[in-house]
């Protein structure tokens, strides 16, 4: 590919430099005149190859006045304008101010321009060749990188001292994945009542370790007349609607547990919650929810009537 850009390189600055030096032909001679004269349907003075030559010289009455005026940007529209302006500049040198030296400089440095922006144009396309080129060099070296510290780690392995391979490699021995940590432990476990049922909502934090996935939680409830926790339910939220609890007793415990495919967390403290009926309708309501601790002080709910 890089054979193929400088060869290309060449050949656009070669076909800029030959287009710049037919340009300059072409102001040197009566082309504009002869061009003038066709614009007034008088017809061409020179022959249909000469007047073609000249197509970017020879121009119309109605482009030489849009071309008076000197454009500031972009840059090409000065270029067009420079260029146009050979032509004239050097059939009238004398007559406009300027002197013959003047106007051939002129033609020169727009010239130099053309073929320096051709050179820019072609040196661009190089690098974008290159680049592409060393881009795809780095990746096939990545990819032999990784393919070689594979095939040297697993004949390492094979042999009765894989540490001298690894050694003479150059290169650190696989290092296998750690395993996660287990889940983290439930707190700040707080408790409500569900407005459309009466049925109670725990909700609770758990810090888990970066990067596990799929952890979820068990939830474990015992009334006071149970002597041991019972499965109730298991969700992969921090929170849980028991919809299973029926009103009557005067007290409930849960506790959560956070748990993944392979490891599961400790368990989170056993949160206490304790009813009372009060008003005339002896509406079910949440005296106090908290653990051991912090029952008597615990969070406390809305009132709900109870059928």
């Amino acid at each position: 590919m890089r054979e193929r850009s400088a060869s290309n390189y060449v050949d656009v600055r070669e076909s800029r430099v030959a287009h710049a030096s037919m340009l300059l032909a072409c102001a040197a001679s009566d082309c504009v005149a002869s061009c003038d004269t066709a614009a007034r349907g008088e017809g061409c003075t020179r022959d249909r190859a000469g007047a073609a030559a000249c197509g970017d010289i020879c121009t119309t009455q109605e482009s030489r006045v849009i071309m008076g005026a000197i454009p500031t940007s972009p840059r090409s529209a000065l270029y067009a304008w420079a260029q146009a302006h050979i032509q004239p500049w050097t059939d009238h040198a004398e007559e406009i101010g300027l002197t013959d030296q003047l106007a051939t400089e002129y033609a020169g440095l727009v010239l130099a321009y053309q073929a320096a922006a051709a050179d820019a144009e072609a040196a661009r396309q190089a690098a974008e060749v290159a680049t592409r080129d060393a881009t795809a060099a780095f990746t096939a070296m990545r990819r032999a990188v990784t393919a070689n510290v594979s095939t040297i780690r697993t004949f390492a392995q094979r042999q009765p001292k894989p540490d001298e391979v690894y050694s003479l490699a150059e290169i650190t021995p696989r290092q296998e994945p750690s395993a996660l940590p287990p889940p983290g432990q439930p707190t700040n476990l707080s408790v409500s009542l569900v407005s459309a049922t009466g049925a109670l909502q725990l909700t609770w934090k758990c810090v888990n370790p970066v990067g596990a996935a799929g952890t979820s939680y068990i939830i474990r409830r015992k009334l006071p007349t149970e002597t041991t926790f019972s499965f109730i339910g298991v969700t992969g939220e921090r929170r849980y609607v028991d919809n299973t609890f029926i009103a009557g007793p005067d007290s409930v415990q849960y506790n959560v547990q956070a748990q993944r495919a392979d490891s599961a967390g400790p368990l989170s403290e056993a949160f206490i919650i304790r009813f009372g009926r009060t008003g005339p309708g002896r509406e079910l309501n949440i005296e106090s929810a908290g653990t051991a601790a912090t029952a008597a002080t615990g969070t406390s709910a809305t009132k709900r009537k109870v059928a």
